[in-house]
Parts: structure tokens; sequence; C-alpha cells
């Protein structure tokens, strides 16, 4: 333990040196701006046109500023911004100036897809006023959704969604769009009547950020102002039924034959408060969630996949825990419930959830009944997360799971978090300290089961930044409902960088990087470290960017692992050091492209790595996109060269109707896939989908025969009371 607590206490000594240079400490938090909102008792026509004397009675604000490129400098072009309520919805109204308003980007025609590559408005909410979580809304000039939850206080979980509405026009000045927020599509305490909000403006082809408050170039629950007066928000009584049936066919191939299947499902919401929600589902079923991005794995250790199933996604942000995200060592990993290790769906009779707030207390209750892996039994799974807001921006939780559907051991786990924010310490930026405890309790295991880890970050947007972490994980920590894929080990990194701003007509900024990350065992053996200097990260006035890298890894490899099917590294204390190359084309271009490209040692042998990516966006109708990435090398124990290549095709006919296609294949497992969903979304909560799924085999003589094939018609209906 001497050795651990020496290299623990240089690691921080260096962060320490880093932040002692950092200037203007003791920096006061100016105050807060603040915007009374009224009550209304003309709501608007939310058709995107702001006319007559409809918002007549709403609070107004103009006072935009740069976030980027020219922090707190005056916009280039003006926004106006209009707000008021009744007692079911939240209202606002926006209008943009554009001095070219031909140049107006506007590509995206999807409810619910990306946005952050055309011109947008957004809002964000923080309805408790805690600073840590929040709603962020936004559409563009089409009147597209796309709406967000925030997880430890600056990250996005875009796979969310909710019911609202909006809609938008381009004009002969500019655009203008106006929006509906139901209070029943969020929570949030009555007598709490001073809410977190700000507003933001994105000029696409300018690369501009304008919003109404921000901090450090950034916004998120921690930079907004205040939102004052909404007393007579009402949620009804609280219900939200959505009903579904899915008719889906399958058709395997080997003889298994055609089988087709009708299943109803349902899902209940219900506000016990305005900002407590219970939620029950009843034979659920995902046949219209995306599928999963491939990826081939070149390393000894599992990958991390996104969630993207919408009843993890509700209110996802209050199980996040000790600022973990896709990383080793969550306690809780939503994938671990309702698909086994491959990937596949396993039947869940029923969920229940309990989420939200009582006063300063934040609740994520989650209980599944669903399939066992191994007998087929009903295997009941509990997650719990309590947090609890105190001081200005601290917070502490507790954390608790139970169950296994993937072995027939007793499982159980529990674990405590604690962080605390700041902008009292360094100037335009936050300083936060996370730190975890995790203990898990597994059948014929009694010792050597418990975590922990300490991070401190400094985030800013200009100057000076970094991050120093260390994570304890012993050998027989085993999160049954988490993600860990590296267990007896002790790791360490420590990240500094320093953006610099350019005053140039084509150059916005450079950030040259440095990081270090180590791995040991718990008992002291080195495993594994990464050197890491980024010299060059240029960004252009437009968006592009060059950035290149040199790396020095160490691996220490005690059991030899297989890289691909016949190609195996062996035993043995390999170092290797590679260079990496990336040239990115701004995304708001109509063709946009980047090439990514790395050569070097790996491990006894070399590799190269090159990686192509195209969008092309010719109007709002019509994305295709290509990636396509190469692995080709060669180590002692064989030469490898894998292929991954992807393609997509989306049409977007009107607002209304839209076409998706995602195909993959790689020569790892010599599979394809074909992803095809026809959506009709007449408003949101709404939708009727068509998804057809086709898998391919390959076979010796390098021909694809068809492996599963399934069709499925899946209707839902949102019913509000």
């Amino acid at each position: 333990m001497c050795g651990d607590n020496v290299r623990l206490i240089v690691f921080v000594s260096a962060l320490a040196y880093c932040f002692a240079s950092l200037p203007a400490y003791g920096q006061q938090r100016a105050p807060r701006k603040s915007l009374t909102v009224p009550l209304t008792e003309t709501p608007p026509l939310i058709d995107g046109v702001i006319e007559g004397d409809e918002w007549n009675d709403a609070a107004l604000f103009e006072d935009f500023h740069q976030f980027e490129p020219d922090d707190h400098s005056v916009p280039s072009e003006a926004s106006v911004v209009w707000i008021k309520y009744d007692k079911d919805y939240l209202y606002i109204a926006a209008r943009h100036e554009d001095s070219e308003p031909s140049e107006i980007v506007a590509r995206q025609l999807m409810h619910g897809q990306s946005l952050q590559f055309d011109d947008a408005f957004e809002i964000i909410l923080d309805p408790f006023n805690s600073g840590h979580s929040g709603y962020n809304f936004q559409t563009n000039p089409n009147g597209m959704r796309h709406e967000a939850l925030y997880e430890n206080t600056t990250e996005l979980n875009r796979d969310w969604d909710t019911i609202w509405a909006t809609d938008a026009r381009i004009t002969d000045d500019g655009w203008e769009t106006e929006m509906a927020i139901p209070f029943k599509s969020i929570s949030f305490d009555p007598d709490i009547t001073e809410w977190g909000f700000t507003a933001a403006r994105t000029i696409a082809r300018k690369r501009e950020e304008l919003a109404w408050t921000s901090y450090g170039r950034r916004i998120n629950p921690s930079t907004t102002g205040l939102l004052q007066g909404i007393r007579e928000a009402e949620q009804g009584i609280g219900l939200d039924l959505i009903p579904s049936i899915v008719v889906r066919t399958l058709d395997e191939a080997g003889g298994a034959g055609r089988d087709t299947e009708v299943e109803p499902s349902l899902d209940v919401f219900y506000k016990f408060t305005p900002a407590l929600t219970g939620v029950l589902t009843i034979n659920t079923d995902f046949a219209a969630t995306e599928v999963d991005d491939r990826e081939v794995n070149l390393t000894r250790f599992d990958l991390f996949l996104a969630e993207k199933r919408a009843f993890f996604l509700q209110d996802a942000d209050l199980f996040s825990f000790g600022g973990l995200q896709e990383e080793n060592g969550l306690p809780f990993f939503s994938r671990r419930i309702g698909l086994n290790e491959d990937g596949e769906p396993l039947e869940i009779s029923a969920g229940v959830k309990l989420t939200g707030r009582v006063r300063n207390l934040s609740i994520g209750l989650l209980g599944v009944s669903q399939e066992h892996v191994l007998n087929g039994d009903d295997e009941e799974l509990f997650v719990g997360k309590l947090s609890y807001d105190f001081l200005e921006q601290s917070r502490l939780g507790v954390m608790f799971t139970s169950g296994d559907p993937l072995s027939d051991l007793s499982n159980r786990l529990w674990g405590v978090d604690y962080q605390f924010r700041t902008r009292k310490l360094i100037a335009d930026g936050d300083v936060v300290l996370d730190a975890w405890f995790q203990q898990s309790t597994t059948d014929t295991i009694d010792s050597d089961d418990s975590a922990w880890g300490l991070s401190l970050d400094v985030q800013r947007g200009e100057g000076l930044r970094g991050r120093i972490w260390h994570k304890h994980i012993e050998e027989n920590f085993l999160p049954a409902l988490g993600f860990v894929n590296r267990t007896g080990i002790q790791e360490s990194e420590v990240e500094v960088s320093y953006v610099k701003r350019l005053d140039h007509r084509l150059l916005r900024s450079l950030t040259p990087k440095v990081w270090v990350s180590e791995v040991s065992k718990t008992s002291g053996e080195f495993e594994s470290r990464t050197i890491a200097v980024q010299p060059l990260l240029l960004t252009a006035n437009r968006g592009d960017t060059l950035q290149f890298t040199l790396l020095r890894d160490r691996e220490v490899i005690d059991d030899p692992f297989e890289l691909v099917p016949g190609v195996v590294v062996g035993t043995g204390d390999y170092t290797f050091d590679k260079a990496h190359l990336e040239i990115e084309t701004a995304q708001e271009r109509k063709l946009a492209a980047s090439v990514e490209v790395s050569y070097g040692d790996f491990y006894d042998g070399d590799r190269l790595t090159y990686e192509t990516r195209l969008n092309f966006r010719p109007n709002r109708h019509i994305h295709l996109g290509l990636e396509y990435e190469v692995n080709d090398g060669k180590v002692s124990g064989g030469k490898f060269r894998t292929r991954l290549i992807s393609l997509r095709g989306n049409f977007a006919f009107n607002a209304k109707w839209s076409l998706t296609n995602y195909i993959q294949y790689d020569n790892v497992s010599e599979t394809a896939g074909i992803n095809s969903r026809l959506r009709w979304n007449r408003r949101a909560g709404q939708d009727m989908y068509i998804v057809f799924n086709q898998g391919f085999e390959r076979d010796r003589d390098r021909s694809f025969t068809s492996s599963v094939s399934e069709l499925s018609l899946k209707v839902s209906y949102a019913i509000r009371f």
C-alpha cells in the first residue's frame, strides 16, 4: 500500500502544481440574471408564426451574448425571446434575425435526430434549481424536436425523449420558432418558484454560439439564470397511458421456419407529485429501438455500448454515480437488463420505476422481472440511487443493486458517492471533485470485492485545464448489474491541456494536450501505461480540425489473448510507439469528411489503421453516410486485416414520415446486417414503425446467405389525463 500512496501523492502534487499557475483565485460569481414569467389566459397557436398580439402578454428578453467564438462579445445577429405560461404549458417563442437568410442551415427533417450541425434554438430548464441536472429542448428552422437530459451537470443524454410541441419557419429576415412544453413532461416542485433557465442560439455557418447566460464558454444547468414566478403549473391527475402493439414475423435459417406473433405492451406513467413519477411497464418490447453500432475490438477487454431503449433512458440521470460515464467500474449499466451477453433481447415481463425529487433528495428506483439467461425462470432485479444536494453545489449519494441475470449466484452491491463543484477558485472555470466507494457481495466470494475512486477536474473553455483521477478495483469486485471489464487493478491518469484562442481570420483555437495513464495490479505489479503528447489540435473558424498525436504504450501480457480468430498475442512485456493524424471538415458543410490514420508498433509487430467517414446532406430530405475502417497489421502470432463498413441512407419525406436505413458489415464476424425503419410520427407520443432487420452470414465460398429475417410493425399512442 505504501507504493500506492506514493503514486497518488505524486499525481495529486502534479495537478496541484498546474492549478497553482491558474490566475484569478477567489473570483466571485456574478449575480444571476432573472426573468419573471407571467401567467397567460391566451395560449398561443404553436405554428411557428409570430404575429398579431398572441405574445403581447409575455415576458421578453433580447440581451444575448456570444460564448463562441468571442466570449461575452456582441452577437453578429440579433435575437428576441418571449416566454409565458398557463397551468398546462410553458410557452416560448423566438425571432432570430439573419442578414443572409438564404445561408441559414436547416438540413434535419427528422424528429429526435441531432441538430448540432443546423442553425438551432434551445432552452435549458432546471426546475429544481439544483445546478446539477435539467432538461434541454432544441429545435431548428424546420421545427424539428430534439430533447436531452443533463447527467453529471455537463453530460447530455441525447437518447432521452418526451412529449412536447414546436414549429418554425424561415422568413425574409431570419427565422422564428415557437415551443410548448407540457408540465406533464417534466418533474418539478410546486414550492420552488425559481427555476434554472437559459436560452441559446446557434448560427451554423459562422460557428457562432449565443446565450442568455453562460460561464467559461459553456452552457449547462450550472450556468443558468433564474426563471421566476411559475406558481400555478398543473399536471392534471398526472396519468399517462402508452399502449403499444407489435406484430412480428421472424424467419430463421437452418430449418427453424417462420414464426409470427402479436405482442401487446403497456407503459403507465403516474405523477405521485409533480416532482415524483412512477412508471409501470408490462410485456415490454423494444422493436423500434435503433441497432447498435458495430465495433472491431482489438483489445483484451469488453467494449462499452450505449443504452438506446426508452424505458431505461427515462430519468436516467438520477442513476448516475461518481461522475463515471462509459468506463470500467460502473455500478449500474442498464444494458445488463433485458439483454444477454451477445446483445440479444431477453423477455421482460414487467418493470417498475420511481424517479424524481423530494425537496433536496433525488430518487431513482428500478425493479424488473425478466427471463434468466441460464434457467429461463423470472429473475427479480433491483437498482436504487438516492442523492442529497447540499451547500452550493455538493451532492452525496447512495446506490444499491440486487440480482444477477447472467449467473446462478446471488449478487448485491452498495455504494456511496460524493461530488463537490465550485467556480470560486479559478477564473472562468469550475473545479469538480468526485469520490466514490462500492462494495459487492456475491455467493462464494468473501474478500477483495470492493472498489473506490477519486477524481479532480478543472473545466474551462479557455486557458489551462486538466483532470486527475485514481481508481482501485479489487480482484473479486463483481457489479452484476454494472459494467466492469478489468478487475484487480489500480489505475491513475493525469491530463493537462491548454486552449489558446487565436485572433485570425481563418483559425479559431489551438489546443495542445498531454496525458499519462498507468494501470498496475492491486498487488503492485505493472500492467500497462500510455503516454500521449498532442502538440496540435487546430480548429478553424469554419469548424475544420487538424489533430496530431504521438503515443507510447507499454503492456505486460500475462495470459495470451486472441486479437482476431487465429491471431494470438503471446505473453511478454511490450513497448510500442505510434503516431495518429486526424483531419476533419466541418459537419455543417453539405459534404463533410474525415480521415484518421494511425501507424506504429503494435505489441511485437506493427499496425496501420485508417478510417474514413463521409456525410452528404444536400438538403433537408436526404442524409447519406459512409464509414470505412481498416486495421492492417501483424504480430508474431500472425497477420491480420480487419474491415468494418457502415452505410446510412436516411430520407425524410416530410416532418411526419421518414425512412432510415443502416447497413453494417465486418470481416471478423463475417456477418452483415440491414436495419430499416419507416416511421410515421403524427405528433409527439404517437408513432408507427415498420422495422425490417435482415442478417447475413458469409460462406466459405465468400457469398452471403440469409441467417435471420425479421419484420415488425409497432404502433404506440400516448393518452394523457
